[in-house]
């Protein structure tokens, strides 16, 4: 996804828009930017752009618009590890977008399902992610859905999720074609939960798809998963040790240099799972403290999920 030339794209045109008098038109599609800073990892610049195009957009009773940019706000925060708040917001941003009747308001209720999902309230997360995936229409998002029903399934009720993989088309991306923006968020979800379910080789399979989106413009998604950590995984499974490490070093270079938080355990632990694949040198050593690192982002941004099955792992690994 090209998103730095979608962005600059959508200000020529809402420069032009303005310039004509068009101001409906002009504010349209202000979510473009504020999506391209977050695919960037620029989550600060992104909040400003949405605070500052929203104001407008209800100026002018462009619900659309307005909704769009406010279901941001919570997504924004639950990258920064603030789980509690952004589930408030969320709710608060769920209430307002169904006020409106707005369409796509089921992916902010999608995007709290994973919020609760993480911080452990697994019976009502599949609710709402199960409620979603049974009826989302096949749109740009791709019944994304779908991908991540699956991973959630893969960390609570396995043989469910392997039944679920096996009876349910989850649209991929298709090398060398366009793809869709659900199309990588499946990949994501798919590659995490195959790897939880311990199919190292459906994982490795997908490491072409996986090399592509890591080296594309899209450093986050609006999302749990990092593209990075997706790549690093694939590569470590399909055993390309030193592609699996560049992967995660530059992952864990994002979420060090920027304010994401949310995917720093994650990448962490999937990188030490990587050291111990190989384990060559001072591999364990050194993924012993890429966990106990996990284990405190886990511990201190309230990832429940996560913090109670690497317990259970490292325990297993003394």
């Amino acid at each position: 996804m090209r998103m730095a030339r979608a962005g600059e794209c959508q200000r020529q045109a809402r420069d032009a828009m303005t310039a004509l008098g068009r101001p409906w038109e002009a504010i349209g599609f202000a979510f473009i930017p504020v999506l391209a800073e977050l695919h960037h990892g620029r989550l600060q610049e992104a909040a400003a752009l949405a605070d500052d195009f929203e104001p407008r957009a209800e100026r002018i009773g462009h619900r659309p618009a307005q909704c769009l940019l406010r279901s941001y706000r919570p997504t924004l925060r639950h990258l920064t590890g603030d789980l509690a708040g952004a589930e408030r917001e969320f709710r608060s941003v769920l209430a307002f977008v169904r006020g409106h009747h707005f369409e796509w308001g089921y992916l902010t209720e999608l995007r709290l399902g994973e919020n609760l999902f993480l911080q452990g309230q697994t019976e009502d997360a599949l609710e709402i992610v199960r409620r979603i995936a049974a009826s989302e229409p096949p749109n740009r998002y791709k019944q994304h859905s779908r991908g991540l029903l699956f991973r959630c399934l893969s960390y609570v009720a396995p043989d469910a999720a392997r039944e679920y993989l096996r009876t349910t088309e989850i649209p991929l991306p298709t090398a060398g074609a366009v793809n869709a923006h659900g199309h990588w968020f499946n990949l994501m979800n798919v590659v995490e939960g195959l790897y939880v379910l311990g199919d190292r080789d459906a994982v490795a399979a997908l490491m072409p798809l996986t090399e592509t989106f890591a080296t594309s413009e899209s450093a986050v998604m609006p999302s749990s998963t990092l593209p990075r950590a997706a790549a690093g995984l694939a590569s470590a499974c399909a055993g390309a040790w030193g592609a699996a490490e560049a992967h995660f070093r530059e992952g864990l270079a994002l979420c060090d240099n920027t304010p994401i938080r949310i995917g720093q355990g994650t990448i962490r632990e999937f990188y030490a799972d990587m050291l111990m694949m190989r384990n060559a040198g001072d591999d364990r050593t050194r993924a012993a403290s890429l966990y106990a690192e996990a284990a405190e982002n886990y511990d201190t941004i309230g990832l429940v999920l996560y913090a109670s099955r690497l317990a259970e792992r490292r325990a297993r690994l003394r």
